[in-house]
């Protein structure tokens, strides 16, 4: 949270793909009144949460009830039975349900669109700083972005749930704006060579400019780098 507020702080644009009940849209637009915050929950039940926080705080985050992937229409979306399981793994993606729960799952039909078709109907010009925290969804995110994934380059904070998953990242973004950071809740954030799933599971993606204006460390973790 503290690197997304810092973040957030020079962002102008930001995107909360994954919302929830919007703690980071509301930390970022604290930090920053002047950005212009877009929240996407596709679940119902976050997302009238969603929408009762940004009135409680008088601010003027857009909140957009859709989930973020690669594709356009409706899905099928996975959450646990009343009372049981993890409700914060809900996702359009059944075995990442399964992965995360063991209880039975419902689900629900969502609607489902992608950034790139999102930024041309909306006449989005700039997107400075994302969040994705889709749940097993999130490559498909990125890739739903298409060529504005590089054009605009945002800085990312992004859930990375497996090796695979962040090579599947990496090979999206151009390494000659990216350089990556492996947060760790205790000692922070270090740079690596590499995306490769971590215990904090969670990356900062970021510009080398960024790096530098958030005083990040620019050379590499050593370990990571043999690896």
């Amino acid at each position: 949270m503290r690197l997304w507020m810092a973040a957030a702080e020079h962002a102008q644009v930001i995107f909360d793909i994954g919302a929830n009940t919007g703690v980071f849209s509301l930390a970022a637009q604290t930090i920053n009144p002047g950005a212009k915050v877009i929240a996407f929950e596709p679940f119902p039940r976050f997302h009238d949460q969603l929408q009762k926080n940004v009135k409680l705080n008088k601010y003027e985050i857009i909140c957009e009830r859709a989930a973020i992937s690669d594709v356009k229409g409706v899905a099928e979306f996975y959450f646990p039975e009343e009372g049981a399981g993890n409700i914060y793994s809900a996702s359009l993606s059944e075995a990442h349900y399964k992965d995360h729960n063991s209880s039975r799952s419902e689900k629900i039909l969502v609607d489902v669109i992608n950034l790139k078709s999102y930024i041309e109907t909306m006449d989005v010009k700039a997107i400075d700083l994302i969040k994705i925290d889709a749940e097993g969804n999130d490559v498909n995110v990125l890739r739903g972005m298409g060529d504005y994934l590089n054009k605009f380059a945002p800085d990312i904070l992004i859930e990375v749930h497996s090796d695979e998953v962040g090579r599947e990242i990496q090979s999206l973004l151009n390494e000659k704006y990216y350089v990556y950071y492996n947060i760790d809740e205790n000692r922070g954030a270090s740079r690596e060579k590499n995306i490769t799933k971590s215990k904090g599971l969670n990356y900062f993606v970021c510009k080398r400019e960024t790096a530098v204006k958030l005083k990040l460390r620019i050379s590499w973790n050593i370990d990571s780098a043999d690896s």
